[in-house]
């Protein structure tokens, strides 16, 4: 339990064999880990299942994004889809286990969506 509140992998998740599989803690069930033993915290284990959001910029080049939990290692790949037209695709740089950033070579306005996939 973390601040009395019972965790998805504390609460209740799913042994098969000896496989631990769990809803990833504050993603209402899209993704989910898996771990072979007891995992040691919600973070533990490899996520199943891919991670989105959206950033938005106003004349920018750069946007930083941060995961909403954190991975175990930066070899996850991001694949990017732009609400506007610019001069060139976005790409990622600095990954983190914590977040990237999303990367313009002109000034872009507009959403852009992200999926993190392992």
């Amino acid at each position: 339990e973390e601040s009395g509140v019972a965790t998805p992998w504390v609460a209740g998740h799913l042994v098969l064999g000896g496989y631990h599989v769990w809803p990833e803690n504050g993603t209402n069930g899209a993704t989910f880990r898996v771990k072979h033993g007891t995992p040691a915290s919600d973070t533990d284990g490899q996520r199943i299942g891919a991670l989105s959001g959206n950033v938005s910029l106003t004349a920018a080049t750069t946007a930083t994004v941060t995961l909403p939990s954190v991975e175990p290692n930066t070899s996850y790949r991001i694949t990017l889809g732009q609400s506007a037209t610019s001069t060139s695709p976005p790409w990622v740089t600095a990954k983190t286990t914590g977040g990237f950033t999303i990367n313009f070579s002109a000034a872009f306005t507009g959403t852009v969506d992200w999926i993190l996939m392992r």
